[in-house]
């Protein structure tokens, strides 16, 4: 587990132009990603996402006894022995999944969640996102709005956080970044300052942003850090806590 001393994640901007893979089968009436990953195993599969296209992924079981498990209305772990809700993710069960591109996740949509249950999501070399019932943006329809960023390549991990914790996956809403001209954000850190750069990759826009920082990703507590900025940008700030978000949001 990597230790962090001053940050745990990039964010970036708000869109409105998040596209919803469904994650669980859809039986007779349509064909999903859910069907296409339906019983990977510990060995992986790649495929393409149904909903979103150009757009791959590479889904694995977390064990030589586990396999995905798409049932309509909701994914989870397939796993050997009795008593196991094939159609959730229990205590010892994982789905790791890959994109072939940049993406922005800005929502996290699940099943069957109930209270005192949690969900963790890990983002391969950034943070480990651990989402309680409490947490959620819509706790009748089990979501959470997020901005996480995750670029290629890196593994996205889902088990559930406690023994007594089953929970499904429904869908993810996401936006792909790549070659979009979407102005992404970028973080250093050195000793004990932070800096975060906006990079509009050459591209113009009449939009007008403000950068925000949040010390819990979970809280949805955003503060205003910045002017308003509309092309490259870069902030120099000191590290007031040790763990900061930075999502740049349009005005």
């Amino acid at each position: 587990m990597k230790t962090w001393s001053c940050f745990t994640a990039v964010l970036m901007a708000i869109s409105a132009n998040a596209e919803t893979i469904v994650l669980h089968s859809g039986g007779s009436s349509a064909v999903t990603t859910g069907d296409h990953i339906d019983e990977a195993d510990e060995n992986g599969i790649w495929t393409n996402v149904v909903e979103i296209t150009g757009l791959n992924i590479f889904a694995k079981s977390g064990g030589p006894e586990q396999d995905v498990n798409a049932l309509v209305g909701s994914l989870g772990i397939d796993s050997d022995g009795p008593d196991d809700d094939s159609g959730r993710f229990e205590d010892g069960e994982s789905l790791t999944l890959v994109f072939d591109k940049d993406v922005e996740i800005t929502r996290l949509d699940f099943r069957y969640f109930d209270s005192n249950e949690v969900m963790v999501v890990s983002f391969e070399g950034m943070f480990d996102l651990s989402v309680a019932f409490t947490n959620l943006t819509h706790k009748n329809s089990d979501y959470l709005d997020t901005n996480i960023t995750a670029a290629s390549g890196t593994e996205i991990t889902f088990y559930v956080g406690t023994t007594n914790s089953v929970i499904g996956l429904d869908m993810l809403d996401v936006e792909v970044l790549d070659d979009t001209g979407g102005m992404m954000l970028q973080l250093e850190t050195s000793n004990d300052w932070i800096k975060v750069s906006a990079d509009f990759n050459g591209t113009e826009t009449d939009a007008n942003y403000v950068l925000e920082s949040s010390t819990n990703l979970t809280s949805n507590g955003w503060s205003v850090v910045s002017a308003g900025f509309s092309a490259d940008t870069n902030w120099v700030m000191p590290a007031a806590h040790p763990a900061a978000y930075y999502r740049a949001v349009g005005e």
